[in-house]
């Protein structure tokens, strides 16, 4: 069994209020449609008659408002334009003020940094004679006449070079590592 309002069923109704709410529209659109073309807009569209007739404005010619309201437009476009600069200045002054303390932090852990590098002790040297890597019990005689060995039971091998080139350098816990300049290295102790 279909429901019914008065008579009709739902769906019917629906449609027929449906269509009454839209020719409303239309009719209520087509009422207003002239006020809306004569009025003015911009500033001087936001004018009371009486208004106005205060300033003058219903003396000037229909070209003289539309250059009025754009004159005005213009203004306050850059008077918010202004608004908006200054408060984006003010923005990175507050951000500035803010990241200051943390940027000067930054600087001073990487100024120290630098400073326990250049007091970190490094020696250049050549491994003399043939050098294949390290085996874990590997001891190291450089051309400066210092002689490292192996500290840690690591393991790298490498294609037999001549005079290998290496940096010996010291970490801020006091032990040592040997460099080679492939990056490859192992932790040494000095002999003599």
């Amino acid at each position: 069994m279909r429901r019914t309002i008065g008579g009709l069923p739902r769906r019917q109704e629906r449609r027929s209020s449906g269509r009454g709410v839209a020719l409303a529209a239309v009719i209520a659109m087509a009422w207003t449609w002239p006020l809306r073309a004569a009025a003015p807009s911009g500033f001087s569209g936001s004018l009371r008659p009486a208004e106005r007739a205060v300033l003058g404005l219903d003396k000037l010619t229909p070209a003289e408002l539309a250059g009025l309201d754009a004159a005005v437009e213009a203004y306050r476009h850059a008077g918010e334009a202004a608004a908006a600069r200054d408060a984006a200045q003010t923005a990175v002054a507050d951000y500035q003020r803010r990241e200051e303390p943390k940027r000067v932090a930054r600087a001073m852990a990487q100024a120290r940094r630098e400073q326990a590098e250049s007091q970190t002790e490094r020696i250049e040297a050549v491994v003399v004679g043939p050098f294949t890597g390290w085996n874990g019990r590997t001891v190291f005689e450089l051309d400066n006449g210092q002689v490292w060995r192996q500290v840690d039971p690591d393991v790298y091998y490498t294609s037999p070079q001549q005079n290998t080139p290496v940096e010996i350098v010291r970490s801020r816990y006091g032990y040592y590592r040997l460099h080679l300049k492939n990056g490859a290295w192992v932790t040494v102790a000095r002999l003599r």
